[in-house]
């Protein structure tokens, strides 16, 4: 028989406002502590500007009083969110604001065009939305059609709504039948696109 582990470290991540006092998982959290097991609760703050200048201190490689502008413009274009700030810096990479030059051998990014150029976003579904709009429409109709059917969805089912032939899956990558958005921003995103799931329906029709 194997030996139980004399000692075991879960760690949980929720979003508290969304939990109930009788969800399942606040019922086992009351139960532990009842049960004198020690539990550490963090709570998750927006990223100030000190930690953001070492994030891109690091990620690039450069001396931190170099990065503290761009920091404190990420700071601001982002209002701290981590998740705002990964997809950001991602966003400026992307659209060449921010590069390697192999000349100098460092990283470099242009200020001026970060400011103007990039939008804020208030919120993750609008930003997701956004960067879902900026796919080729074939795959705008593809996750629009796969958020009618929930958080998860069946490919096969999929391809058969969208009159689509079974190379559906080899096309886009797809090696399982079920698949699951990564939360529910990302369906709630798809379907702001459309704002209905009726209108989502009748242009699957049309496709």
């Amino acid at each position: 028989m194997s030996k139980i582990p004399a000692n075991l470290l879960v760690i949980l991540a929720y979003r508290d406002t969304e939990m109930k006092s009788s969800h399942p998982l606040m019922l086992t959290i009351s139960q532990l502590e009842e049960a004198s097991c020690p539990i550490i609760d963090l709570q998750m703050r927006p990223l100030e500007v000190p930690v953001i200048t070492q994030l891109i201190s690091d990620t690039i490689g450069c001396k931190e009083e170099q990065a503290t502008p761009l920091a404190e413009l990420v700071m601001y274009k982002t209002a701290g969110n981590p998740f705002f700030v990964e997809e950001f810096l991602q966003t400026i990479y992307q659209e060449k604001l921010l590069w390697f030059n192999f000349e100098t051998h460092r990283w470099q990014w242009d200020m001026e065009r970060i400011a103007q150029d990039t939008e804020c976003s208030e919120n993750v579904i609008e930003y997701l939305v956004r960067t879902i709009q900026k796919l080729p429409t074939q795959y705008q109709r593809l996750l629009i059609t796969a958020s009618c059917f929930g958080i998860e969805f069946d490919i096969n089912m999929l391809a058969r709504i969208m009159r689509n032939p079974p190379e559906l899956k080899a096309q886009l990558g797809f090696l399982e039948n079920w698949y699951r958005f990564c939360s529910r921003h990302s369906n709630s995103a798809r379907h702001s696109i459309v704002t209905h799931r009726s209108l989502a329906r009748s242009l699957v029709v049309k496709w």
